[in-house]
């Protein structure tokens, strides 16, 4: 039995709290010991105590580790790190996301701790930041990859970069899917027309769906400006999710008198009841460092239209499991939505042909890779505990 401490910036709602919960449960479940330490947090993935009690998985929070920059509170992070670390004596740590990822890897690497692993969930090596600052981070990554036996990426992209920009040896890289429950989305035909009586969508009605947080970088204004060129259609937008742009979107939609055509249903806990209620899933991402939420749509049997970012062509093979189109374009997602709607054998195959890619991004395939690399390390460390 090893015992493993995750480390996270934050568990706030959103694809790494939701695989670092996941992780830590699963390798649970396998016979090990597992507790997360996560910064400050304020919309969270799921009540932590109420995750404790169900998994047996503690959580301890250090309100100092913040996502933004500052010294202070950087310093009292890492100290209480050192002092955890020093107290929990684990065999191996596992940092993710940034902040956490730096902080972590250093406590542990003070501590001596056997194995340290980093998991960056999508880097910040551009897109983010001035070309200086991440000049900057990007040297702070290849440092601490020089104490770090395991950094694993989403993508092969990811990987591909961090090799590209010498942040971290090929040796030390691969690739692991962050996983997703693939049955719990295979819901019932009962579920859906509940949820459209919900809603107050016919049945008639097609219903295109956009699931995720409401802010810059997932675009949503691409999705709205799509709607607006289909407006005659008998079609209905349902936009799943809140965030920072949610009051400039919903203004947007009644400024162009779409009211009437399109839902919006702020946070949901319940996705995969909502998915139920879709005909069709769209992404309109700027970046993604993977996509949960078309393999979430894939298993829920939606064909995909999806911007063509990050990790997305990883999931989807344009013509075959989706479609994917340029980003910005709302033009180009229009009149794929229009072709999608308007060729069912199209859908069909589409769908077909996702899930048999799907078992690849199963939860159940992810923790065994992930103790699968867990125990190859301990053993190649000579840290296998006693």
């Amino acid at each position: 039995m090893a015992n493993i401490l995750y480390i996270i910036t934050r568990l706030d709602r959103g694809g790494s709290a939701e695989a670092v919960m996941q992780w830590a449960e699963g390798i649970k479940n396998r016979g090990h010991r597992t507790k997360i330490v996560t910064g400050k947090t304020v919309h969270p993935q799921e009540d932590f105590h109420t995750y404790t009690a169900r998994t047996g998985v503690p959580i301890d929070v250090i309100h100092s580790l913040l996502r933004a920059p500052g010294i202070r509170c950087d310093y009292r992070a890492l100290k209480t790190l050192i002092r955890l670390i020093k107290n929990e004596r684990p065999h191996i740590v596992h940092t993710n996301t940034s902040k956490a990822g730096i902080l972590g890897r250093l406590a542990a690497r003070i501590n001596k701790v056997p194995v340290i692993i980093h998991s960056p969930h999508g880097h910040i090596f551009y897109g983010y930041f001035s070309k200086a600052k991440t000049k900057f981070f990007i040297g702070l990554e290849r440092w601490a990859a020089s104490f770090t036996h395991q950094i694993t990426n989403l993508t092969r992209l990811g990987m591909e970069d961090h090799i590209r920009l010498k942040a971290a040896p090929s040796e030390k890289l691969r690739v692991i899917y962050p996983g997703i429950e693939l049955g719990k989305y295979a819901v019932s035909t009962q579920i859906r027309g509940q949820m459209r009586r919900e809603i107050g969508i016919s049945d008639e009605t097609t219903v295109i769906g956009w699931v995720g947080r409401i802010d810059s970088v997932k675009n949503p204004l691409m999705f709205i400006k799509a709607a607006a060129l289909l407006k005659d259609k008998n079609l209905h937008f349902l936009m799943v999710g809140d965030g920072e742009l949610m009051e400039g979107m919903r203004r947007k939609v009644d400024e162009i008198s779409l009211n009437e055509k399109f839902t919006f249903t702020g946070y949901r806990a319940d996705i995969p009841n909502l998915l139920a209620a879709m005909d069709i899933y769209v992404l309109t991402s700027l970046n993604e460092g993977f996509g949960r939420t078309i393999i979430e749509a894939q298993s829920a049997s939606l064909p995909v239209i999806v911007t063509d970012v990050g990790g997305v062509p990883e999931i989807v093979i344009d013509g075959e499991t989706g479609i994917l189109i340029p980003s910005e374009d709302a033009s180009a997602l229009a009149q794929a939505i229009s072709r999608l709607t308007g060729d069912s054998q199209l859908q069909k195959r589409l769908i077909a042909n996702a899930r048999k890619r799907l078992k690849r991004f199963s939860l159940q395939n992810t923790i065994d890779n992930i103790e699968n690399l867990y125990r190859e390390l301990l053993s190649s460390y000579s840290a296998e505990p006693s």
